[in-house]
């Protein structure tokens, strides 16, 4: 008997052992697989072990295979339940937190089996057993094997049900799988429930494992005859049956695993006929079959064709299916019914002949063609493709009058401007331009918008008059003849219509390039000048790298940039290039000249004849036109940015936009330099101040501190000396207290500081103390020695009083002077 039990339970593990390979080499080819090798993996692992139990003879060893076992124990339900879910179409329940729930009891329980001998919580009693010549592992359950026997019944009977509810939502073919997968669960929950029930022949022989063997040949059956592994379990009810395109999907096998209702329309063939054949097969039973086999079988890269069925047109789309790996599993074909759209294409077959026939006209747009040679071309392709006689249009401008009439033949103007003028207003072109659409005339004698012209040799019988509208407006009213009458039909009317739409486009296009390519060449001019300027952050040699950069990009003779000065008094040549190079450095009054008039109104200025302006301040040899336009930046005007010519009225519309364009580049980036140069300052500034606090903060001793103060002060402002002393309001005497005196700075200031300040702030203090604001000396109406110092060129620029924080009273000065610049300092400096 044992021996006969070891086959039995070494079949089982050979069997699991494949299966086990088999699902984990295969397992990226489907989510569901993944948990087709946890199943077999536990069932391996459970018949493995149990084997081992058998045949080791000793307790411990025997113990120990019943602790291994557990894992697969575990393994088994968990793999079946989460297979069914995914299987039968339920993935989407298996959130994380759901593995996460089903996983506590599972792992529980192995490590509850493996430390058994500290609770019995698993086993109350293991000793060995003889029943027959098998020695068997007699067990005592305990509380948790209740536990973990429970959870796993129904994880079991959870699975089973997935399967059984999701069975008849499954094609005849796939429901064989599935009652495999079913019957595969079943035997051995049978031997389970033998092994628990105390219905067991062989006390304690646990026929769960040796029933593994039947399980393990049905998912054999299933794996390697029936292919499950290769198929595509979807369920009808998630499927794409009710898609109005119809779905094949064939296996790697070329066997048709799913098809929906519309395939079976198409191919007027049910769908149970259809899974599991080959398309070769149904090919030789039923003819209709037989362009999709031929189409398969040419195996074209083109993933899209067009294939007939009963007389229809579908058009046909394949698309592999792939599995994580990239693998190919499968392939989609997807059916499309485009019978409609075919026949449309065919009533609409002189419309697409029309459209290729605009392709000319658009191309007829490229060169320097007028609008009459556009139009004139326009004409002729018109009456090639209604194979009219004779064609005529009338060129409108924008107030609706006729520019000219064109002719198909010979491109020459009506004679008469009061009969164009009089079909206008009365005749049929009038009428297509009032109501802008077009007018079909069947027979021309029989329409009173119809128009005679006296000198017509031969009289059209019928018409086609079409506008051709642009924007909303009527450019044009092309008119069609022929000397036969019902010649031309509301098809001709549509095409024509489309016709004039696609001539009006194409007139607009022909602007719209020629626009652009103006604009690009601005571009162009205005891309290279900004890149020279870009390498420039200083503000004056960014002024005269500008001139010189755009004197050489174009062809105008004078170029400058003229600036206001601080005070808005003057205007100054900053710099030029060509003609106006000698005026750099030169002033004019603001309120003069063509420059002030464009700094005054804000506005472009073109001067045709220079000489003629009545502004002009004086006559520059070899100038003759110039164009002047404002440099703002934020609103603020910055300067003017001129472009002068020595040829009479020599700047056109385009240069004026250039001139304009510039002026806004140039004025952006001397805004940029002098941004950068503020900027420059104030970190020159801020370190400056910062070193003198840092110095202030390190040293606690006063005439040091102040010293240093002195010297930080004389940097900043960039001044030849700084002084530091106190006035004694009742003693009405000064004390130095501290004194910097830069290499630039004369004696006369050294002596100045010892021996003057007690007379000047005699007379200053009781303004100082009640305006705490700063003084200047003004050399004309300062009679005292600091007035005759400041005439001499020595200037005290600042006096700022320092507030006593205990008595709060302003009894502390810094004078600042300098001898270098003579400067007058701002409110922030």
């Amino acid at each position: 008997m044992q021996r006969t039990i070891i086959v039995i339970l070494s079949a089982a593990v050979l069997i699991s052992g494949v299966l086990t390979i088999q699902g984990w080499v295969r397992r990226r080819q489907a989510n569901w697989v993944l948990s087709y090798a946890i199943l077999s993996s536990g069932l391996f692992i459970w018949s493995l072990g149990y084997a081992l139990e058998l045949t080791l003879p000793s307790l411990a060893a025997k113990v120990l295979m019943a602790k291994v076992q557990y894992v697969g124990i575990t393994a088994v339900p968990f793999g079946w339940l989460t297979f069914a879910a995914k299987y039968g179409g339920f993935e989407y329940k298996l959130t994380k937190k759901t593995y996460a729930l089903l996983s506590i009891i599972p792992f529980a329980t192995i490590i509850i089996a493996f430390t058994n001998e500290f609770h019995h919580l698993l086993w109350t009693n293991l000793s060995l057993e003889t029943v027959g010549n098998v020695t068997v592992l007699g067990i005592s359950h305990g509380p948790w094997f209740w536990v973990n026997w429970v959870f796993a019944q129904l994880q079991v009977l959870l699975g089973t049900i997935i399967m059984v509810w999701a069975f008849p939502n499954f094609h005849t073919g796939h429901q064989n799988n599935l009652l495999l997968l079913i019957l595969a669960a079943f035997i051995p929950w049978v031997g389970n429930v033998l092994y628990i029930a105390d219905l067991n022949p062989i006390p304690y022989l646990d026929w769960t494992p040796v029933t593994f063997t039947v399980s393990g040949l049905l998912l054999s059956i299933g794996a390697f005859w029936l292919n499950f592994l290769d198929l595509l379990p979807i369920a009808r009810q998630t499927a794409v049956r009710s898609l109005p395109d119809g779905i094949l999907i064939i296996d790697k096998n070329g066997k048709i695993v799913e098809a929906n209702t519309a395939a079976e329309r198409a191919l007027k063939i049910p769908v149970s006929l259809l899974i599991n054949k080959t398309v070769q097969e149904l090919a030789q039973k039923f003819d209709q079959i037989r362009p999709l086999h031929t189409t398969l079988q040419n195996n074209t890269h083109s993933p899209q064709q067009e294939i007939v069925f009963f007389g229809k047109i579908y058009d046909l789309t394949k698309a592999n299916i792939t599995d994580q790996q990239g693998q190919t599993r499968g392939l989609l074909l997807t059916l499309r019914d485009i019978t409609s759209r075919k026949q449309s294409e065919a009533a609409l077959a002189a419309q697409m002949r029309l459209f290729e026939s605009m392709v000319t006209v658009a191309q007829a747009t490229h060169g320097n063609l007028t609008t009459e040679d556009l139009l004139k071309k326009t004409v002729e392709v018109a009456i090639a493709l209604t194979n009219a006689e004779e064609g005529s249009l009338f060129a409108l401008d924008e107030s609706g009058d006729v520019r000219s009439y064109l002719l198909a033949k010979e491109s020459t103007s009506i004679k008469s401007k009061r009969f164009t003028q009089q079909v206008l207003q009365q005749g049929v072109a009038g009428w297509v331009y009032q109501h802008k659409r077009p007018a079909l005339i069947h027979d021309t004698r029989l329409d009173k918008r119809w128009l005679w012209h006296p000198d017509e040799a031969r009289n059209p019988r019928s018409a086609l008059v079409i506008p051709i509208v642009l924007e909303s407006r009527v450019v044009g009213v092309l008119s069609l003849h022929h000397s036969k009458p019902h010649f031309f039909k509301d098809q001709d009317a549509q095409l024509m219509q489309a016709a004039a739409n696609q001539m009006a486009l194409a007139l607009r296009n022909a602007e719209v390039y020629e626009a652009q390519r103006r604009t690009a060449h601005h571009h162009q001019i205005l891309y290279r000048i900004l890149r020279h300027l870009s390498t420039h952050m200083d503000a004056e040699s960014i002024l005269h790298e500008a001139v010189k950069t755009i004197h050489e990009q174009t062809r105008w003779t004078a170029v400058a940039i003229i600036e206001p000065t601080k005070d808005q008094q003057q205007l100054h040549v900053t710099a030029a290039s060509g003609a106006l190079q000698n005026l750099i450095g030169e002033y004019f009054p603001i309120n003069r000249g063509i420059t002030g008039r464009v700094l005054k109104t804000g506005q472009t200025q073109i001067v045709p004849n220079v000489s003629l302006d009545p502004d002009r301040i004086r006559d520059i040899e070899n100038i003759r036109s110039l164009v002047s336009a404002p440099m703002e930046f934020q609103g603020k005007k910055i300067g003017v940015f001129t472009a002068q010519s020595s040829e009479y009225d020599a700047f056109d519309d385009e240069d004026v936009w250039l001139v304009e364009a510039l002026a806004d580049a140039c004025a952006l980036v001397i805004a940029n330099a002098r941004l950068y140069a503020q900027t420059k300052q104030q970190l020159q500034e801020q370190t400056i101040l910062r070193q003198a606090v840092s110095a202030i903060a390190t040293n606690m001793e006063l005439s040091s501190i102040l010293n240093k103060a002195a010297s930080h002060l004389c940097q900043i402002l960039e001044a030849t000396s700084a002084a530091i002393f106190e006035f004694n309001a009742k003693s009405q005497q000064t004390a130095l207290m501290a004194l910097h005196l830069t290499d630039e700075a004369k004696a006369e200031e050294e002596e100045t500081q010892h021996q003057h300040f007690a007379q000047f702030y005699k007379h200053h203090v009781p303004r100082l103390e009640t305006h705490f604001d700063m003084a200047y000396t003004d050399a004309n109406s300062d009679n005292t020695r600091l007035g005759f110092l400041a005439r001499e060129g020595i200037q005290t620029t600042i006096r700022i009083p320092l507030p006593q924080e205990a008595e709060n009273e302003r009894t502390a000065f810094v004078e600042i002077w300098d001898s270098k610049h003579k400067w007058r300092y701002s409110e922030s400096q």
